[in-house]
C-alpha cells in the first residue's frame, strides 16, 4: 500500500485546496503543491489530453490513457524536464490526481459520468462524456458529491 500525500514531505507545501478539482470548461483543474496545476478533459472513459503547469512554464498538452503508469510516467518526466527542481513532489502528486480520479463513478447509457466539489466546497459539478452526445459538464444535485 503507498503512502498518502500527507505521509510524504512537507506538510507545510500543500495548497489548502490541494487535489479538491475545479470544473474548467469540460474538465477538471487539480491544484498540486510546488505551485503547479493539472487540467485534465476525458475524451473517454480512459482517454484524456492533460496541460499541466506551474507560475509561467507550461508543459505541452498530452494524450492517454490517464489510468495506464505508462502514460503518467510520461507526464511525470515531462513534468520534471519542464519545471525541474521547481516541482520536486510531482511524481506523487500526479499518481495521487489518478486516484482521486479514479474510474467513472457512473455510466448512463454510453456515456462516462465523473462528479467534483465546487472549489467553494458547497456545490457539485458533473463531466459526463458520451459516443452519442459527446461532453456536457455543469452543476448538478449536491448528492452526487457526497454533499447535504
Amino acid at each position: 500500500m503507498s503512502a498518502s500525500p500527507a505521509d510524504k514531505g512537507d506538510q507545510n507545501s500543500y495548497p489548502e485546496n490541494y487535489l479538491q478539482p475545479e470544473v474548467k470548461g469540460d474538465g477538471f483543474m487539480f491544484p498540486l503543491r510546488d505551485g503547479a496545476y493539472l487540467l485534465i478533459k476525458m475524451q473517454s472513459a480512459a482517454t484524456a489530453v492533460v496541460t499541466m503547469w506551474q507560475g509561467d512554464t507550461f508543459i505541452a498538452p498530452d494524450a492517454g490513457n490517464f489510468f495506464a503508469t505508462s502514460f503518467r510516467e510520461r507526464l511525470i518526466k515531462a513534468a520534471q524536464a519542464g519545471f525541474g527542481e521547481k516541482a520536486k513532489n510531482i511524481a506523487v502528486d500526479i499518481e495521487q490526481v489518478a486516484k482521486k480520479l479514479g474510474a467513472p463513478q457512473k455510466t448512463e447509457g454510453d456515456a462516462s459520468v465523473w462528479y467534483g466539489v465546487g472549489k467553494d466546497g458547497k456545490s457539485c459539478y458533473h463531466l459526463k462524456i458520451g459516443k452519442t452526445k459527446g461532453i456536457e459538464s455543469g452543476s448538478t444535485d449536491n448528492a452526487n458529491c457526497g454533499l447535504k
